[in-house]
């Protein structure tokens, strides 16, 4: 069956594919770019990519891809493919920047590092910046160009880290390519963020339109010289209905180079229909499985959940692969695709609902039986078993997903496991209902959605109402004052800090009491209202417990910040003192640039110019050794107006240029 040279064609996109090159070049000269390829589905994104890619790789550049997918995504999995396979072809690339190392290789273990010392201790911020740092690095030796695919299934957080990868991009020896189809819902979180991305000045976007009249021709007269027996009247009138999308004509061309009858359906789908009739009802039944489980599917998985013998399933799809309906990657497990989605879609939809609950619990199942559920299993589990309606393994696996999402810094896509799991567990006690709700309630507070973590503090603190554990409800309102404080109620901000306060009255040993007593400190200083920093700091310090040395030296550095205001500066000097080797002694690398950033003010107010100017020097080495590029910019903006009483104007023109690239 002479068909392979549709697969090769590659027409009608000579603009679009001259666009991808002017960008290549511009980012060789060092002015980067990130390009969105939008267009509907089977419109040619995927192959506009990959002759792109192939381009590039003749020009020697260093190109690494990934796909999202549509179903159990762990996170930055896309972007973590990508950056494996530009390690791939240098592996020693990012040999020496150690904090990059340290901090992505909780995602790529290859890179080496201690997981133990990284836990906790690493923000979303730092994860943002050491792949862009990664990236930065591997571009030094040749352009890098980072293509992602079928971006309309991408996790919230892999949406935030392209719009941070875009910002550097600019001044960079490189470029994130990203495909997506362009029905995206206008409400949706691509929608929001594809708007910030247009308006930024190195975003190109590249629309794939329908092929012109001129263009389907070709492709059937390219058909019609390997196949000179085909009626060119009705090859047309087939290809009428393409209305230009290359994969509807090529699928089109397929099915009558097949002998397909002359009662050819209207739709694509009809189509595809057309097709899965060369499969016998039980290779059917595998491929409609196939299609549950997900655009990608392990043989041994596909049979487990049909009690198959695997050679019969491979049977199946080698019946499958032939008709072009999925096709295999090479890999270890071996692994298929559905050559399209669409194909994918067709078959779902083919299925009563009934049916597609039990296919995702036989899958849920088989999965269950094979796997531990960590990491990414636990995610897939979450996902059929939601899908199967059982509520109690959801509510069992939505909690492990949501947990491991949160150990990866994913928040949003924690928080989505979290939403689930309070859903599915409505009829759980009270007490098992408020500690979902509270994870929830953290990871929407972490991942910015600070309206969403109030409802979610409310209704875990209504679930705990009649109960007496005073320590996990005053952490619920601390909670919920951090959050008030980001909504920008600091009223509402004081009022939970205090119910946090009296829950805790009588626990003189309670580390919420303590933090709470901090958080009132803080923001005391924020608006230099003095008796009411000292007064919470005379508290804090009343504690008897152990508090981390993280809070504890926070704690130093706001007393040094009182006694700076009182002009009591020898007494400043020795609390931040304090505060910043306690900070070094905790390893915390955020609270060490922040407490020298705090020593340079005063330093400063005291009138030592030269010594802020040596403290403004450590908070920027701190903060780059930790890629903590927030801490970095405050702490450039200080040493430029340090050079600039000093008198050197050089200096702090640099440094302020330093604070804008950081």
């Amino acid at each position: 069956m002479a068909v392979s040279a549709l697969e090769s064609d590659f027409i009608g996109r000579k603009d679009e594919l001259d666009q991808l090159k002017a960008v290549f070049r511009a980012a060789a000269g060092g002015k980067g770019s990130t390009v969105l390829i939008a267009g509907e589905a089977g419109i040619g994104n995927t192959r506009l990519l990959a002759h792109w890619q192939r381009w590039l790789l003749e020009q020697n550049a260093r190109v690494g891809a990934g796909d999202c997918l549509d179903y159990a995504q762990a996170p930055y999995a896309p972007f973590v493919d990508a950056l494996r396979a530009l390690l791939a072809t240098d592996p020693a690339a990012l040999e020496h920047a150690l904090a990059a190392r340290s901090i992505l290789s909780e995602r790529i273990p290859e890179l080496g590092g201690s997981r133990d010392a990284r836990r906790g201790q690493v923000s979303k911020r730092q994860l943002f910046d050491a792949f862009a740092e990664a990236m930065r690095i591997m571009a030094e030796r040749a352009p890098v160009v980072i293509g992602i695919e079928d971006l309309h299934w991408a996790d919230q957080d892999s949406l935030d880290l392209i719009l941070h990868l875009s910002k550097s991009t600019a001044r960079e020896r490189f470029v994130v390519a990203v495909t997506y189809r362009d029905e995206t819902p206008e409400d949706g979180p691509l929608a929001a963020v594809l708007a910030r991305l247009l308006r930024r000045a190195n975003t190109v976007s590249v629309r794939l339109a329908p092929l012109e009249a001129i263009h389907v021709r070709t492709l059937m007269q390219r058909a019609l010289r390997t196949h000179p027996s085909l009626d060119r009247p009705a090859l047309a009138r087939r290809l009428e209905l393409a209305e230009g999308n290359p994969f509807y004509a090529e699928e089109l061309l397929r099915h009558a180079i097949e002998g397909g009858g002359p009662d050819v359906p209207l739709t694509l789908r009809a189509v595809i229909l057309e097709r899965l009739r060369a499969l016998r009802g039980d290779q059917r039944l595998v491929l409609a499985h196939a299609a549950v489980i997900g655009r990608d599917f392990e043989p041994s998985l596909l049979a487990a959940a049909l009690s198959y013998d695997v050679d019969d399933v491979v049977k199946a799809l080698r019946v499958a692969r032939d008709a072009r309906l999925i096709v295999e990657v090479p890999a270890q497990p071996v692994s298929y695709r559905f050559r399209h989605a669409l194909v994918q879609q067709v078959l779902r939809r083919e299925l009563l609902v009934p049916e597609m609950q039990a296919i995702h619990a036989k899958v849920a199942r088989a999965l269950e039986a094979r796997a531990a559920a960590s990491g990414s299993r636990a995610m897939e589990l979450a996902h059929h078993y939601w899908e199967a309606h059982d509520l109690e393994k959801t509510r069992q696996y939505a909690e492990l997903a949501g947990d491991a999402a949160s150990n990866a810094l994913a928040h949003a896509q924690a928080a989505m496991h979290y939403e689930r799991a309070a859903e599915a567990g409505a009829a759980l006690p009270r007490d098992e209902r408020s500690r979902l709700y509270e994870k929830l309630a953290f990871s929407l507070l972490e991942a910015g959605m600070v309206e969403r973590s109030l409802r979610a503090f409310a209704l875990a603190l209504d679930c705990l109402k009649d109960a007496r554990d005073a320590e996990r409800t005053g952490n619920l309102h601390l909670g919920m004052s951090r959050a008030e404080r980001l909504f920008g109620d600091r009223t509402a901000a004081l009022r939970h800090a205090d119910a946090a306060l009296a829950l805790t009255a009588s626990l003189t040993r309670s580390l919420v009491r303590y933090r709470a007593f901090v958080f009132k400190a803080t923001l005391a200083a924020n608006v230099g209202d003095l008796p009411v920093l000292l007064a919470n700091l005379e508290e804090a310090q009343a504690f008897s417990g152990e508090p981390d040395l993280g809070r504890l030296s926070r704690v130093h550095a706001l007393r040094a910040q009182a006694s700076s205001i009182q002009g009591r500066f020898d007494d400043a000097k020795r609390e931040i003192d304090t505060a910043i080797e306690l900070s070094r002694e905790s390893a915390d690398g955020v609270t060490l640039s922040v407490n020298y950033n705090d020593a340079a003010i005063i330093h400063d107010e005291a009138g030592d110019l030269a010594t802020a100017l040596a403290m403004c020097e450590r908070a920027i080495q701190a903060a780059q050794e930790r890629l903590l590029t927030h801490a970095q910019a405050v702490a450039c903006v200080n040493r430029g107006l340090y050079h600039l009483l000093l008198g050197d104007l050089s200096a702090a023109r640099r440094s302020v240029e330093s604070s804008i690239a950081a």
